[in-house]
This record gives structure tokens, C-alpha cells and sequence, in this order.
């Protein structure tokens, strides 16, 4: 799985557990699209910053192998 489908999948469990809260009349219909979006945004930029320090890793340990 990519990104992409990662991401996917979490939209639609939030949505699915957001629609309970909209119909037990905890949140409104828009609340809850206001919040899914923002935990996917949120869920981005953490894989991201995730993805970025992974691969400053791996070239750092590339850059101390000794030449052969």
C-alpha cells in the first residue's frame, strides 16, 4: 500500500465514525467535514516529515560507508 491508499483508507474510517457522531447529534455535518479534513492534512505532513528524516538517515549511513 501507498500513501495514497493509506490516506484513503483513513478518510473513510473517520468518516464512518464521524457519521455516528452526526447522527447521535454530537457534531453537525459540517463539523465533521472540517475535522476529517483536518486530521488528513494533519496525517500528511507527519508522513512527510516521517518520510523526509528516513531518507536523511539512509544517506547519511550511505555517506559514512567506506569507498571500495
Amino acid at each position: 500500500m501507498n500513501r495514497d491508499d493509506i490516506l484513503g483508507v483513513v478518510r473513510h474510517v473517520l468518516t464512518t465514525l464521524g457519521g455516528a457522531l452526526v447522527t447521535d447529534g454530537v457534531l453537525t455535518a459540517s463539523q465533521l467535514q472540517d475535522g476529517v479534513g483536518a486530521l488528513i492534512v494533519l496525517a500528511g505532513i507527519v508522513w512527510s516529515l516521517i518520510n523526509k528524516h528516513e531518507h536523511r538517515r539512509a544517506l547519511a549511513v550511505a555517506q559514512a560507508r567506506p569507498a571500495t
